[in-house]
């Protein structure tokens, strides 16, 4: 294991923190900076219809200047615990509401860069309400797509969000 010998913060706001540690490399003792991004722990949810069709969001990035087709993805706020997070992404993002949830797996988002995990939810029995959809999330629309129509826009480039993507290998690893 490294030895960490100090971090400085670079930079926060209220999403995510960059930090820069100093520390002794296990391997060959010799001193080296990392510097990484922390953010809150996000949940990721395949929602299933009665006909096994997968709840997407679309929406605008700004990053990448386009619409991102999306599994209903976001944080988990506080304490709240990792399923109670998932529960209320898909009731914002979707109007859904689930009566089975099971827990997929746990994914590293981007360990290269970042300590951040993601928690994978499939979520059946679904009923729908009204959506709670944040500000920023104004342009958010949500639809249903089915599995081998989904793998076909991955094919083609028109899915292209790693967590959805990680999410959905999951879903069909188990299912």
């Amino acid at each position: 294991m490294r030895k960490t010998i100090s971090t400085k913060v670079v930079y926060e706001n209220k999403y995510f923190r960059v930090s820069e540690d100093r520390f002794i490399h296990p391997h060959d003792e010799e001193e080296g900076s990392y510097a990484y991004v922390e953010k809150s722990t996000a949940v990721v949810v395949v929602a299933l219809d009665e006909a096994d069709r997968i709840f997407f969001v679309k929406q605008y990035r700004y990053t990448v200047d386009a619409e991102s087709v999306e599994l209903p993805i976001g944080k988990v706020e506080g304490n709240e615990p990792p399923l109670e997070g998932a529960k209320r992404e898909l009731l914002e993002e979707t109007g859904l509401s689930a009566s089975s949830w099971n827990l997929l797996g746990v994914l590293w988002e981007v360990p290269g860069w970042s300590s951040s995990s993601a928690y994978v939810y499939l979520a059946r029995g679904l009923s729908r309400s009204s959506r709670r959809l944040e500000h920023t999330e104004r342009d958010m629309t949500d639809t249903t797509i089915s599995l081998a129509e989904v793998r076909g826009m991955i094919a083609a480039g028109e899915i292209r969000d790693c967590l959805t993507i990680s999410s959905l290998c999951l879903h069909m690893m188990q299912g």
